[in-house]
């Protein structure tokens, strides 16, 4: 990020779409100039080989909202490209709660697989597998909560079900970097729960257990 700061121009568009529930700000730390559309999508993608990308699951669709530092800008030219493209896009105000719900969803299931090396289907199949991924959830949303952002009463379930638009046998990319000894997501995913919940002082205790696991193999 920091070699992209030295050539982006003021008027370049970033969009992040990286799992992490703070990528907005890390990116602003090294990056001044250029407008950054916080933003996430649905996406079980794998690399099957070199120019070979398979889609295994999620709607694709790209969610991305204002600059918080630059809220006059509204990308109508990006909106052209992307249509031409047949990129699926949603345009919002405030991207941050959309971005909240998907890290409930992201976060919970990547530690959880992550730690067991289940799949999705394996824990939407097993009651207790699907409870400790909702004790995940369920800190997860006391934290965003505490940063303001409101959710339907609902939250938690339907973050849950959001596994069913996915394949049986998919996995979380940080369960997949993990089992391939390769860089992963732990600190978008462990260390920034932890992190928040002391900032906070909300407890995290079903992270903080299964995250330490994942440390420890």
């Amino acid at each position: 990020m920091k070699d992209i700061s030295k050539n982006c121009k003021k008027d370049a568009y970033i969009i992040p779409l990286l799992n992490g529930v703070d990528i907005y700000d890390r990116v602003r730390e090294c990056l001044d100039n250029g407008i950054v559309f916080p933003s996430c999508v649905y996406i079980s993608s794998v690399i099957e080989k070199p120019g070979t990308v398979t889609q295994l699951g999620g709607n694709g669709i790209i969610h991305l909202g204002k600059d918080p530092r630059h809220i006059e800008v509204i990308p109508e030219d990006l909106f052209v490209f992307l249509d031409k493209m047949g990129i699926k896009y949603n345009w919002l105000e405030n991207s941050f709660p959309t971005i909240w719900e998907k890290y409930i969803f992201i976060a919970s299931f990547g530690i959880y697989t992550t730690y067991s090396g289940k799949v999705f289907g394996e824990i939407m199949a097993d009651k207790n597998l699907k409870q400790e991924v909702r004790n995940i959830m369920n800190e997860i949303v006391a934290l965003a909560k505490a940063q303001g952002m409101t959710f339907s009463e609902t939250i938690v379930e339907d973050s849950l079900n959001k596994a069913n638009n996915f394949t049986y046998d998919t996995k979380t990319s940080y369960q997949r970097d993990v089992e391939q000894k390769g860089m992963n997501e732990g600190d978008l995913f462990g260390e920034t729960i932890l992190r928040l919940g002391k900032k906070y002082n909300i407890p995290t205790t079903t992270t903080e257990r299964l995250y330490n696991a994942i440390k420890e193999q």
